[in-house]
């Protein structure tokens, strides 16, 4: 987990560009096609607030479907456990109320055969990049608390009266 300023959410995403054929997929999206070249305001598009990075090099394309229910294209999974896919819910910084909310990247590495009764991996090469990503975090970002990194401007804006929630 982590918090993040508008700049080191910038940084941060720079990082993953570089790490493969890197697709942003909103988590509501208006046709087969979208997809986030540089990321919204969060409070902006409340949408935005949780995307997932996609790596085109590990699984190819990401298989999408239109929902009967609400007319949006979704990543076409049962759930994101047996996906190949880095959830990313993005740290908000929220001016009126002088506080970041917390963000992570999250991914189930490890996930269970249709009928549960198998342990199934995701690739090797999946792993890997989930675990860059998460090296990234930790080197560049600062201990906040046992569990969690901050950006620096994130620790700028805390040394400023902000809250870290």
């Amino acid at each position: 987990m982590f918090y993040t300023s508008a700049e080191d959410e910038v940084q941060l995403l720079r990082f993953v560009m570089t790490t493969g054929s890197i697709e942003i997929l909103p988590s509501k999206m208006d046709s087969a096609s979208s997809r986030f070249t540089e990321l919204p305001d969060p409070l902006s598009d409340l949408g935005s607030i949780k995307v997932f990075l996609y790596n085109r090099d590990i699984a190819g394309g990401p298989p999408l479907e239109k929902s009967e229910e609400d007319g949006f294209y979704h990543p076409a999974f049962s759930d994101f456990s047996d996906a190949p896919i880095v959830e990313f819910f993005r740290s908000v910084p929220r001016p009126e109320q002088k506080r970041v909310s917390r963000g992570r990247i999250a991914a189930h590495v490890q996930h269970f055969s249709a009928d549960g009764s198998a342990p199934l991996r995701k690739p090797i090469e999946f792993e890997g990049w989930y675990d860059i990503l998460a090296k990234w975090v930790r080197k560049n970002f600062s201990k906040a608390s046992w569990s969690t990194f901050a950006g620096d401007g994130a620790l700028n804006l805390q040394k400023q009266g902000w809250e870290l929630q």
